[in-house]
């Protein structure tokens, strides 16, 4: 019997044992969990803060390569755009919607530069990987497209260019609330195409098109603009008129500061040929002698020389 209640004590004090660090656990997981899930947050921001890091290097980068071209060192310039690529390449990977945006970007130095296959080459690589990216990257896929079909444009290959205008136009519909300002682009980019085939007519109707769309009139002055042209290529003199004022006051809305400086060297300059034409001239005192007095002295003139020195002609 001793060995008995002794085998039931050893029992009873192993449960009271095990029950307490079970309590302990149950009590302690909701205090593990919070400090995991804590932990889980901080490794998140700090990702995050991460990301902001390396794309504030890369902008700095880009910025500085914007600075370069400008003042006349495209070397150099070319040299920062590409470390802008490939700072948030190695950041993020090669497919990755800041990494094919970064390539996007880089078309505008070749294009500037006249450097057409170089810029195609940037918006093709950036449009192969925005298309696999996510809905973000997704979402900049008919943004590239216009600028694809603007650079055929300048390319003069229209017919090149119409297939992407419509591409884009084609999936900006489908979220037209918030691709409207990609809807308006290539719908005006559509137009130009056609204005490039001389038709006119279409290229009218698809600019109008644009203007209806475009977003708090972000694009009303390219669209004004370009009816200004198609309208004087169509002879409609008074049309075109009515767009250049247009594009007129569109201008000083958007930019106030610009039209005041450009409104006041217009008034210096009028005052200036003012001052020119009514400022009294030092040969005003001199007598001019009319037509008729010219006339008559020539004729006198004639009269005075001897026949013999003229020359003789045959009837």
């Amino acid at each position: 019997m001793p060995i008995v209640r002794s085998s039931y004590s050893y029992l009873l004090t192993a449960c009271l044992i095990a029950g307490t660090i079970a309590l302990f656990i149950w009590k302690g997981m909701p205090q593990a969990a919070a400090r995991l899930k804590k932990s889980n947050a901080e490794v998140a921001f700090e990702r995050q803060l991460l990301d902001i890091k390396v794309q504030t290097q890369a902008e700095i980068r880009c910025g500085e390569g914007i600075r370069l071209e400008y003042s006349g060192q495209p070397e150099a310039a070319e040299r920062a755009y590409l470390d802008h690529v490939d700072i948030l390449q190695r950041h993020f990977g090669p497919i990755h919607t800041y990494t094919g945006f970064a390539w996007v970007r880089l078309e505008g130095f070749y294009t500037n530069r006249n450097q057409f296959e170089d810029a195609e080459l940037c918006l093709q690589r950036g449009l192969a990987i925005l298309r696999v990216c996510s809905d973000q990257g997704k979402a900049l896929v008919p943004y590239t497209l216009c600028l694809l079909g603007e650079l055929e444009l300048k390319r003069e290959r229209p017919l090149q260019a119409e297939p992407y205008f419509q591409e884009a136009l084609n999936l900006s519909k489908k979220d037209s609330e918030n691709l409207r300002e990609e809807l308006c682009q290539a719908l005006r980019g559509l137009g130009a195409t056609h204005m490039a085939y001389e038709d006119y007519s279409s290229a009218e109707q698809y600019t109008l098109e644009a203007l209806c769309e475009s977003p708090d009139g972000s694009d009303d002055y390219g669209c004004w603009s370009q009816l200004r042209t198609i309208y004087g290529l169509q002879g409609r003199d008074a049309d075109a008129v009515a767009a250049d004022q247009k594009c007129d006051e569109l201008f000083r809305l958007q930019h106030p500061e610009i039209a005041a400086q450009i409104e006041a060297f217009e008034k210096e300059g009028q005052k200036a040929l003012e001052e020119v034409f009514n400022k009294p001239h030092r040969l005003s005192g001199r007598r001019v002698r009319k037509p008729a007095e010219t006339q008559t002295e020539s004729c006198e003139t004639l009269k005075s020389i001897p026949e013999e020195g003229m020359v003789q002609t045959k009837e």
